[in-house]
């Protein structure tokens, strides 16, 4: 070996030496320990998130579920279908109530009218009956007069005069009954005709009432139908963007696995630039071995340098996508809120 070459072989060996094989290993050992500590944090951070995930994707799933059922029975085209329903209802019920009013209304004016004619009839009635007892009064006096008289003529006349007192008798009880009768059609007439006043006043608030109300619902029904035409698709869209934060949390959730990778390929790297490192034995001065063990040397500082930046890539990745969970699950909980 010429001088030139010891020396050159003597400087390899000085620069060799000021990282050992041991302390190259010891370092990547180091950081070994250090990414397996970082992948166990990384590992429980993402483990919490999973879980708090896993309860707000329930509840989110529950609540969405829900309003898409509310979302379908407030459909607008039901709604529309069910207010022409209503408003038909109303518009025959309306007709019907009209017709009712008027049946009433005739039914007051004939009780009336009947009522009318009862007493109109009542005061002839009451005149045949005082001419029969102008009558009774006649035969009683014709029978005085007469009793002067021959008495077989007496005889025939009294029994004509008994004849007359019974058949006028009977025809005033016929009498009294009809006006009896008249009187008390004549109350019931006039019952009967408060009565429908009272159910024509009574109907008249309850069936007001009634169509108020149901033209109040129609009312209501419309303006819901024209708040639904805004606020449906306003609920659809919070809808789809707490679809899109679930997307963006589950797809962060995964980066777990991809650091997971990141770290044992460094690990594997690692291993591999190790056993390779104790291939080369310290004493041996030869040029070749000294000449592969920097290039080994030079190889491990590009690798370490790759590896550096992978790393600072891989947390500034795993930072972002801690964020990016967290804002997602801000943006749920506000979506679920508005809602």
């Amino acid at each position: 070996m010429s001088e030139k070459d010891k020396e050159y072989t003597i400087h390899l060996d000085s620069l060799l030496k000021t990282y050992s094989v041991k302390d190259i290993t010891n370092l990547f050992t180091e950081i070994d320990k250090r990414l397996i500590s970082l992948h166990n944090k990384s590992a429980e951070d993402f483990l919490q998130l999973n879980n708090s995930y896993k309860n707000i994707y329930h509840q989110s799933n529950h609540i969405s579920d829900n309003i898409a059922i509310i979302c379908n029975t407030a459909n607008i085209d039901k709604n529309n279908s069910l207010y022409q329903i209503i408003s038909n209802l109303y518009e025959k019920l309306k007709v019907q109530f009209e017709v009712l009013d008027y049946r009433i209304i005739v039914i007051s004016d004939q009780l009336e009218k009947l009522s009318n004619h009862i007493r109109h009839i009542f005061f002839p009635i009451k005149s045949y009956s005082q001419n029969l007892m102008s009558l009774n009064y006649l035969i009683a006096n014709l029978r005085v007069s007469l009793s002067y008289n021959d008495k077989s003529e007496n005889e025939n006349l009294e029994s004509i005069y008994k004849e007359s007192e019974k058949l006028i008798e009977s025809i005033k009880i016929i009498t009294d009954n009809i006006t009896n009768s008249f009187n008390q059609l004549n109350k019931i007439a006039k019952s009967s005709q408060k009565r429908i006043k009272d159910l024509s006043g009574l109907n008249e608030m309850s069936l007001d009432s009634l169509l108020s109300e149901i033209q109040s619902s129609i009312e209501l029904i419309d303006k819901k139908n024209e708040d639904n035409k805004t606020l449906i698709p306003s609920i659809k869209n919070k809808i789809g963007k707490l679809e899109n934060s679930n997307t963006e949390i589950i797809k962060k959730l995964q980066y777990q696995d991809i650091i997971k990778q990141k770290m044992e390929h460094i690990q594997n790297t690692h291993k591999d630039l190790i056993s390779e490192l104790v291939e080369f034995n310290v004493t041996d001065l030869e040029k070749d071995k000294l000449n592969e063990q920097v290039k080994c040397f030079l190889r491990i500082r590009d690798i370490s340098g790759l590896q550096a930046a992978q790393l600072i890539q891989a947390n500034h990745e795993y930072q972002s996508a801690i964020e990016v969970i967290i804002d997602n699950f801000i943006l749920i909980g506000d979506n679920l809120q508005d809602i």
